[in-house]
């Protein structure tokens, strides 16, 4: 081998190294029973957490009821969202697609997101009411940490 080859070579191998350990690397998707296992479980250790954190049992149950809407709302907000790239992936393979086809799916679709915002905000604003600052310290670190949206809802590539 020439001495002018050596570099590309070594750039080459150097290359091929670090695709193969970049595909070494990569991640199985998640079993999404055993994911959804996972959800289902930490929504359960949601409500026995709220149990132990919330000391006035009233305003336990009605966090309990509140979160009970709140998964009620994002899992129709789910549907909405798989409905709308479905539609959008559709209007995309339209070659013959008009500007106002587009403009139409994505304002109903940011309205309906919108609207489910509101509600949730709502719904999170209801629980606060419900508990002392600390409790609340204690529930939302556990959602956050537990239930974020990207994580509970794969379905959602990129989340809701």
């Amino acid at each position: 081998m020439k001495k002018s080859n050596i570099p590309i070579v070594i750039a080459i191998m150097v290359t091929a190294a670090f695709i193969l350990s970049a595909c070494a690397s990569h991640k199985e998707p998640p079993d999404p029973i055993a994911f959804q296992e996972e959800i289902s479980e930490n929504l359960a250790k949601e409500v026995d957490l709220v149990q132990s954190t919330v000391l006035n049992v009233d305003h336990a149950d009605r966090v309990i009821a509140l979160l009970r809407e709140r998964d009620r709302i994002i899992s129709s907000h789910v549907k909405v969202v798989v409905a709308y790239r479905e539609e959008m992936s559709a209007l995309n393979a339209d070659y013959d697609a008009k500007r106002e086809s587009f403009d139409r799916l994505l304002s109903s679709y940011n309205n309906q997101r919108e609207a489910a915002q509101k509600e949730i905000f709502g719904v999170i604003t209801a629980m606060k009411k419900q508990t002392t600052v600390n409790e609340w310290k204690v529930i939302s670190k556990y959602q956050l940490k537990k239930l974020h949206p990207r994580q509970a809802y794969p379905e959602v590539k990129g989340g809701v």
